[in-house]
């Protein structure tokens, strides 16, 4: 009787922590993927878009789908580009991003702010240039936004900053500044701008 009774005990307890391994086995199997998909669906959140040629036809940029890092982006004639509210665009250092015959339109009254900034500006949309604190943006990181004669640009509750490069001019021997904006006969709508920390 006792030996049976010792026997069972062995037998129920040889079940509990089968169960009990088991079970930590399934969390950590089924724990792992969850991590792995957790950190891919972030990175997919926080992707970059790099674009740095003409818009064809009529292109949206979205909030998911930025920052949007840009270089020399022209606008021609019948196109237009639309930058949704909640959009970042980061400019690349020394460059013009957008050059306009076509039509701007950006963000939304009641949107979310959209923020067009330096390439080296960690304070919205991460650290884009990965270089950790290495790099600070300041005024003039990138030259200007160009609306040539014919052009159309709408833009509301926006923020535009460390734009308007100072460039050396090797004929004159001196430096000219680049405006923020500068409107070469473009016809331009703003509310709710802010434009800062220009060159």
């Amino acid at each position: 009787r006792f030996s049976l009774h010792f026997v069972e005990m062995l037998i129920v307890w040889e079940i509990y922590i089968t169960n009990y391994l088991l079970t930590i086995f399934m969390r950590r199997t089924i724990f792992a993927p969850l991590i792995v998909l957790s950190l891919f669906t972030w990175n997919i959140a926080m992707a970059d878009t790099t674009v740095s040629s003409a818009i064809s036809g009529d292109v949206t940029w979205t909030k998911a789908n930025g920052p949007y890092i840009v270089n020399y982006v022209s606008i021609p004639a019948g196109s237009s580009l639309t930058i949704e509210p909640g959009t970042i665009v980061k400019v690349v250092e020394n460059s013009y991003p957008f050059i306009l015959d076509g039509t701007l339109t950006i963000g939304s009254a009641g949107g979310e702010q959209v923020v067009i900034t330096s390439m080296k500006d960690d304070t919205v949309g991460g650290d884009t240039n990965a270089d950790g604190s290495a790099t600070q943006p300041q005024a003039g990181d990138w030259r200007e936004i160009t609306f040539n004669s014919g052009s159309i640009g709408n833009i509301t509750n926006t923020t535009i900053r460390y734009g308007g490069a100072s460039v050396y001019n090797s004929w004159t021997g001196g430096y000219f500044t680049f405006p923020l904006i500068d409107n070469k006969g473009g016809t331009l709508t703003f509310s709710n701008v802010v434009l800062s920390k220009s060159g």
